[in-house]
């Protein structure tokens, strides 16, 4: 009997690693020391455990898998910042969480985000992806970058800059927010904009104080005059999300044909030179009087 409980001691110890499960840190600022003493990046998944579809998909389907524990090991010190809806989650953590999260601006579950050691974003995507080579193919790229920033350390002014602004430009349009410290140091060290990275910071912050003005109107009229003057003064990267928004809001809050035609225009104006696509936008927005009659029958039924 010994020698049975002996062997499968012996053969656990042998299986288990190459079957273990990956060990998720929940610390970001242990992660950061861990990170540096071992030369490696972070590797963030904020999550949302018990309730985000992908984010319990790609956790079961790429993370939980052999290949990724070994594909992680040598690069990566991994950080879970999961937002349960579980009561019973620790308190403490979740206001840590939700610290981390706001000041990383994530706003779409999962992100997964690769930082330096110094917590710097050098990469990663948002949404749910399952296809294992093409994880690691972004999170390789954003590994890449962690490394040119570490080399980055000693060089000063306008050098440092372009190599920032370049692991910057890499970056997945969902996480350029994320990374706005990195811009705000760019511009510091570059204040006569030379590598042109001025506009890009200009747009953020449009984007930023449209959100923020939106969330401070107190009747329909507020927000029609919050979208239309921002649309007015977009900058032509913002342009296609502040048109889409004004579709959702116009659509909502319609009271008149005019609003059902401001939809109509904006749409149009989103799908640009598309024969196809006009027609049927053309053709949808065909009848406005109808449209609104549907609206405000909805909008009683809600009642």
């Amino acid at each position: 009997m010994f020698k049975n409980i002996v062997t499968g001691v012996v053969l656990a110890a042998c299986v288990a690693p190459a079957f273990a499960a990956v060990e998720w840190m929940t610390d970001m600022e242990a992660a950061k020391a861990k990170a540096a003493a071992e030369k490696k990046a972070i590797l963030v998944d904020f999550t949302g455990s018990d309730w985000c579809g992908w984010c319990i998909r790609i956790r079961k389907e790429v993370f939980d898998k052999p290949r990724f524990e070994e594909y992680i090991k040598d690069k990566f010190v991994p950080v879970e910042i999961d937002l349960p809806q579980n009561p019973k989650f620790d308190p403490e953590l979740r206001k840590r969480n939700e610290a981390l999260s706001e000041k990383y601006k994530v706003e779409g579950f999962p992100t997964i985000m690769v930082t330096d050691a110094r917590g710097t974003v050098t990469g990663g995507f948002v949404g749910g992806i399952l296809d294992p080579a093409r994880v690691e193919s972004i999170l390789d790229a954003g590994y890449a970058n962690a490394q040119k920033l570490d080399a980055a350390q000693g060089l000063q002014g306008e050098a440092r800059a372009r190599v920032l602004a370049e692991v910057y430009r890499s970056l997945d349009e969902d996480l350029q927010n994320s990374a706005g410290a990195m811009l705000d140091e760019i511009k510091a060290l570059d204040p006569k904009d030379t590598l042109g990275m001025g506009e890009i910071g200009k747009e953020r912050r449009q984007m930023e104080e449209f959100v923020q003005k939106l969330g401070a109107c107190k009747d329909p009229a507020e927000v029609r005059k919050v979208v239309d003057d921002t649309l007015a003064a977009a900058y032509p990267k913002n342009r296609p999300l502040i048109l889409q928004a004004k579709c959702q809001v116009y659509m909502a809050l319609a009271e008149t044909e005019e609003d059902i035609l401001a939809v109509r225009d904006a749409m149009l104006e989103l799908v640009g030179d598309q024969p196809k696509r006009r027609a049927q936008v053309e053709k949808r927005f065909a009848d406005p009087a109808a449209i609104l009659k549907e609206i405000k029958a909805q909008r009683e039924l809600k009642k």
